[in-house]
């Protein structure tokens, strides 16, 4: 039914893509499947797309709802990348409305999403935050959802027993999209104090000094 509300979509149905959409979303609450946030949020991309944001938070807001009733064991990578990108399009579309951001809220709620897939036994803390910076990095380089990947790169760094130079230069480049200049050189010193003579950490300091002076 995805695919079909998706195809409607690309041409130009979109009352047909919206019906299918609710008919993915009544299908999967039905049969009480965990992945049923993906549709109800997918459905709540459809909306924001149609410039409908009121509808679309509420659509948000109702995927992250069964997202928080999952059990801890379905908190894993792909579940929490949903959660992140749901909460980035939730807040801009708070801000399309011209209404007050409340990014406080559900940043809070995603570092209880972080904290549900962080309290699992199954793997050790290291394993953990190096799929939580892999997972930030994707949000970040492939999304662009800076605010919500920098969430789970300190994470990452948080549990890390030995956090690697490349988590510090992946904070540092999140914080430079930011023009976060000054806090960005010092997670690239960071990085540098774990290998002070990789080409890239040297490379990307090096260009967010140039880009600090011509600010």
């Amino acid at each position: 039914l995805s695919a079909i509300a998706d195809e409607y979509e690309a041409i130009g149905d979109y009352s047909s893509a919206e019906e299918y959409w609710m008919r993915c979303c009544e299908v999967e609450r039905y049969g009480r499947i965990g992945d049923v946030y993906k549709y109800i949020a997918d459905k709540g991309g459809f909306l924001y797309r149609r410039d409908r944001f009121g509808e679309a938070i509420n659509a948000y807001e109702e995927a992250l709802k069964e997202l928080d009733f999952l059990k801890d064991r379905y908190i894993g990578l792909d579940a929490l990348k949903y959660y992140a990108r749901i909460v980035h399009y939730l807040l801009d579309s708070y801000f399309q409305l011209a209404k007050d951001v409340p990014s406080k809220k559900y940043h809070d709620g995603l570092k209880r999403a972080i904290g549900k897939f962080s309290s699992s036994s199954r793997i050790d803390n290291e394993t953990k935050a190096y799929f939580l910076s892999k997972a930030a990095w994707e949000l970040f380089f492939d999304e662009a959802l800076t605010d919500e990947a920098l969430i789970l790169i300190d994470s990452a760094i948080e549990i890390h027993p030995n956090p690697p130079g490349n988590d510090y230069n992946r904070k540092a480049i999140m914080l430079e999209r930011k023009l976060q200049f000054e806090e960005a050189l010092k997670y690239y010193d960071r990085a540098l104090s774990k290998d002070r003579f990789d080409k890239t950490f040297l490379n990307n300091k090096a260009e967010c000094i140039k880009e600090e002076l011509d600010d």
